[in-house]
């Protein structure tokens, strides 16, 4: 297991990302790594995580942050891999091997080179060390000032680990490399003298004495006009050595390598294309390669170097191979070589008698000396390699078999290979595939092609990267109209691009495009593989998976998969996970305008609606497991597609659902912008669930707003009534009471019209909730008998007692206890029956919650830990209801650490899933454990947030509990205030009938 923090922290095992999603606890992993095999406290991670302004009951949220990452790191394996976090010394400790910390691992490579006498081993440790940097260190853990705090230290040795590296180049005599680096780090700090001196010392060993001092010139001018100062004694010195030609500046700690007597007494053949000036990113690949290559003599190896580079058409191959073989020319100074292979243009892709002919000639072998036959031409190319150190490019080649007739066989070799498809038939081969620029290095390209415009609106420069999809090509398309028109700013770029949003992938310049290059990789697809590919680009969701495809296309599952994989290896599609894929925006854009050139309207819509189809029988399985009434598909939705999947356990549907919701979500908005009413309204009711259960209130709202007009237009009584009824769960979990209950209003009223007994039951189901909640206890309780009555005659024997369980909800207000158990029992007793793991879990969750009232906290721990340890709980705020309970019980039976601690976990829970009423509740059972705790102040504090939230949302009971909560905890201090919470109180529980009313008698009448 690999933990980073030099850039964006990230966490890997086995090549597998491991999810660390919430910002604060990605900052108290970092403290931890930082501090690896050392406990620290919990005060000092919220000190350093909120920056030492932390929350009330920071301790807890910090404990359930390193709960949280405990639990993530042992599922991925971290106590196999040796990862262990837990509490020690009243604090909390990582134990990790330094070397899995990329963080400790360049401070023991500073540390070794520091050690090192040779100037040229200690160059190429610092040059690893500078390698494992991927952005500012902790780039992504906070907010800019706990960034600063936490990373300044690591900043500061990455900046002493750079100028060391330049030193020791600059001893071992490596002067003419460093030119262009220092060039351009001296131009992005013009006030660092030491860059100044590394850069003048440069230029002077390379015979540019007038420019070494024209760098002096300019580093003295902007130390005066910016800081008012000369320049430091130390590069004063050097500039006046530089001037009278001071031999002492030639000598260097390691003399360059002298070339060996047996090497060939011809002149090396450089065939090497120039390097690209404003090269920029890649630096994890390159120092990557880098490693692969044997440093000093390649011939001490017993095979050849191969690397072979694949990726999609305009993401930077050929570049990156090119700035690669110009940086290790050195190792190879025999022969540097290069050959276009056209295996993706215009021209027909070169035969391998035709390539083995060019590259003999490019080693000097005259042309009568070249045999006819493929075979004796091999063997003479790689007699005439043999005892040669060569760098051999090869670009743009069209497959495996092209190649591997060039390969070299000696050691001593380097071979980069470039091609927009996988190289599979290549054996004893690294392979790198290449993805587009990150956002970061996007922005570089944009800065080192046009200039300082770019860092002058960081923010437009951001847009233009993302608007070109970080694809290289597109990007130096987009620079170069920068480039050739000064009077522009990137913001007018961005403009014309977003104009065009999303990009076109025919943005052109100077008669280069990107559409170009994707037709050279499309035209060599097999016509299956070219259908495909313009099918894919019709799915309007992210991504695409298998059994979807196979759908699309009406295809079965292995034709589809391998017509995908064509695709995967020739770069225009990308295997995101096994069996899931993902098209480049650009890309997308090009195989849709294919489709709708290429295939009539009638087979594109055809293969869009099969696509429905799947989506919408596929989620009707899933939800069943989630669902207590299941959504029915209209009659003419037809059979299941046979590639949808036949979910066997509730993780299984979650799973997909998780998966697939961008897919559902853009399908649903994609048919509502075709009109296709009946199917934006069945693919609203089946992806309801999952959105309520998660929390994506603002989706559902907007697809049910949709299915709305979409049921109106179809005049459809049913439909109607489902969209209100549905939508009404959306206004109930953002408290909009009122605007739910008329929607369930709505919701009966369509229903009977339609004489759908069962969508009538639903509503009512739902109405006696809303009711509840606002304080309408008997109309509540007619809601609920109502309903029950319904599912009874349609003979639904779990939504019947689920209904009566509501009632039961309103027994427990009155304080019938001995009613409300009964009904929950008899649920109990249904829902085993029936196998329903759901109705289970709840029955068991309000068992413990009816005996918590009761005065039974023991009773009431066992049932709740017990139904939350079944795992099948629909929603984040039930699973949270549950731990705020079992922390009300908790702190019944004198445990209030661990009272706290659930109420922590249930509080961070309930805020973000946006449920207020429920956060109201638990803070009012926070505070009370506070009061318990004898901390009365954060009991205020907790009383007075949920009085808050209760009064938006009109939560009336939270409202009289927060109430009575205050007077209580003020009943001490302050009388007066206290006597005025009491009154609130009071009217509040004699307004809604409650018991509680007779806690507060009033005052005795003043004769």
């Amino acid at each position: 297991m690999d933990f980073r923090l030099l850039g964006p922290v990230e966490v890997e095992l086995a090549g597998t990302r491991v999810p660390v999603a919430r910002r604060q606890e990605r900052c108290v992993l970092a403290i931890l790594l930082l501090e690896a095999g050392r406990p620290v406290t919990a005060e000092r991670l919220a000190e350093l995580t909120w920056a030492g302004d932390p929350p009330p009951a920071a301790r807890d949220v910090v404990a359930t942050y390193t709960s949280r990452l405990r639990s993530a790191l042992n599922s991925a394996g971290g106590e196999e891999a040796g990862v262990r976090l837990y509490r020690r010394d009243q604090g909390y400790v990582i134990d990790v091997d330094p070397e899995r910390v990329d963080a400790h691992r360049f401070a023991q490579l500073l540390e070794r080179a520091q050690a090192t006498p040779s100037p040229a081993c200690r160059a190429e440790l610092l040059r690893e060390g500078l390698a494992l940097w991927r952005g500012p260190a902790l780039a992504d853990i906070g907010p800019e000032v706990v960034r600063e705090r936490l990373g300044a230290r690591l900043e500061e040795l990455r900046r002493v680990a750079l100028d060391l590296r330049i030193a020791a180049d600059l001893a071992a005599g490596r002067h003419a490399e460093l030119v262009g680096e220092l060039t351009e780090l001296a131009a992005r700090s013009p006030l660092d003298e030491r860059l100044a001196a590394h850069l003048m010392l440069a230029l002077y060993r390379t015979g540019r004495q007038h420019e070494a001092l024209q760098a002096y010139r300019t580093v003295y001018q902007r130390l005066r006009d910016e800081l008012g100062l000369d320049p430091g004694a130390e590069l004063q010195r050097l500039h006046a050595a530089i001037l009278r030609g001071d031999e002492s500046l030639d000598a260097v700690e390691e003399p360059a390598p002298v070339v060996a007597e047996e090497a060939p007494p011809r002149p090396a053949p450089r065939t090497l294309p120039r390097d690209i000036s404003d090269f920029t990113g890649r630096d994890e690949i390159i120092a990557e390669l880098r490693r692969a290559v044997p440093d000093g003599d390649p011939r001490a190896g017993t095979a050849p170097v191969i690397v072979a580079i694949d990726g999609m058409a305009g993401v930077g191959k050929t570049t990156l191979a090119l700035h690669l073989a110009h940086q290790l020319a050195e190792r190879c100074p025999d022969a540097q070589l290069y050959l276009d292979l056209h295996g993706h243009s215009a021209r027909a892709p070169l035969e391998p008698a035709r390539a083995v002919d060019t590259l003999l000639r490019q080693v000097g072998v005259p042309g009568d000396r070249i045999p006819e036959a493929l075979e004796e031409r091999v063997a003479l190319w790689r007699s005439e390699l043999s005892g040669r150190r060569t760098l051999l490019v090869l670009d743009n080649a069209a497959g495996s078999e092209q190649v591997i007739p060039l390969l070299p066989g000696q050691p001593g070799c380097l071979t980069l290979i470039t091609s927009r498809r996988r190289l599979f038939g290549l054996d004893g081969v690294r392979p790198v595939s290449l993805d587009v620029l990150t956002a970061d290095e996007s922005v570089g390209l944009l800065a080192r092609v046009v200039g300082e415009r770019v860092g002058e609106d960081p923010a437009a420069a951001h847009e233009v990267a993302a608007l070109c999809g970080n694809l290289a090509l597109a990007l130096r398309l987009a620079a170069a109209r920068l480039v050739h028109r000064p009077s522009w700013q990137v913001s007018d770029l961005a403009e014309l691009l977003r104009q065009s949003s999303p990009v076109r992938y025919d943005f052109a310049a100077e008669g280069r495009t990107v559409a170009s290059a994707f037709a050279l990789s499309y035209q060599h697809l097999s016509s299956p593989a070219q259908r495909m590919f313009r099918l894919v680009g019709l799915q309007p969701g992210p991504d695409v998976d298998l059994r979807a495809a196979a759908s699309l296309a009406e295809l079965p599952k292995p034709v589809a998969r391998s017509l995908l994989d064509e695709l995967v290896d020739s770069h225009l599609l990308q295997e995101v996970t096994p069996g899931r894929y993902r098209l480049h925006d650009l890309l997308r854009e090009y195989a849709r305008d294919l489709a709708a050139s290429s295939d009539p309207d009638a087979e594109r819509d055809a293969a869009l609606r099969r696509l429905v189809a799947y989506f919408l029988h596929a989620a009707q399985r899933a939800v069943v497991y989630f669902e207590t009434t299941p959504p029915r598909l209209h009659p003419d939705s037809g059979p299941p597609p046979p590639s949808v999947p036949a979910f066997t356990d509730p993780a299984q549907a979650q799973d997909w659902l998780e998966a697939e919701y961008g897919n559902l979500l853009s399908l649903a908005r994609y048919a509502a912008r075709r009109r296709w009413h009946r199917d934006t309204c069945q693919l609203t009711r089946v992806i309801w669930c999952y959105q309520y259960r998660r929390g994506y209130n603002d989706d559902c709202l907007e697809l049910h707003d949709l299915a709305m007009a979409g049921a109106y237009s179809l005049r459809d009584d049913h439909a109607i009534a489902q969209v209100y009824n549905y939508r009404a769960s959306v206004h109930w979990r953002l408290g909009r009471l009122t605007a739910a209950l008329d929607d369930l209003s709505d919701a009966v009223a369509y229903s009977r019209a339609c004489g759908d007994r069962r969508s009538e039951a639903v509503a009512l189901q739902n109405s006696c909730r809303v009711l509840k909640r606002l304080g309408r206890y008997a109309a509540s309780s007619t809601a609920a008998q109502h309903a029950a009555e319904a599912f009874q005659d349609l003979g639904d024997r779990l939504n019947t007692s689920m209904s009566l369980t509501e009632a039961a909800e309103i027994d427990i207000l009155m304080h019938r206890y001995s009613t409300a158990v009964a009904t929950w029992r008899s649920h109990l007793r249904l829902a085993r029956e029936s196998g329903n793991l759901i109705q289970r879990s709840m029955a068991l969750l309000n068992l413990g919650a009816v005996e918590l009232r009761r005065g039974r906290p023991a009773v009431a721990a066992r049932m709740l830990r017990r139904g939350l340890s079944l795992g099948y709980l629909p929603s984040p705020p039930m699973i949270a209801e549950a731990m705020n309970n079992l922390g009300s019980a908790c702190r019944e039976l004198g445990d209030l650490d661990a009272a706290l601690r659930h109420h922590s976990e249930a509080l961070v829970t309930m805020r973000d899933f946006g449920d207020r009423a429920g956060e109201s509740e638990v803070r009012i059972a926070y505070a009370t454990t506070l009061r318990a705790a004898g901390d009365d102040a954060a009991a205020l504090a907790q009383y007075r947030q949920a009085l808050a939230l209760a009064e938006q949302v009109r939560a009336r009971y939270e409202q009289a509990n927060a109430l009575r909560g205050l007077a209580g905890t003020l009943a001490r201090t302050d009388e007066r205030a206290a006597g005025e919470y009491r009154r609130r109180a009071r009217d509040l529980f004699v307004e809604l009938g409650l018991p509680e009313k007779d806690e507060f008698p009033l005052p005795a009448l003043t004769p």
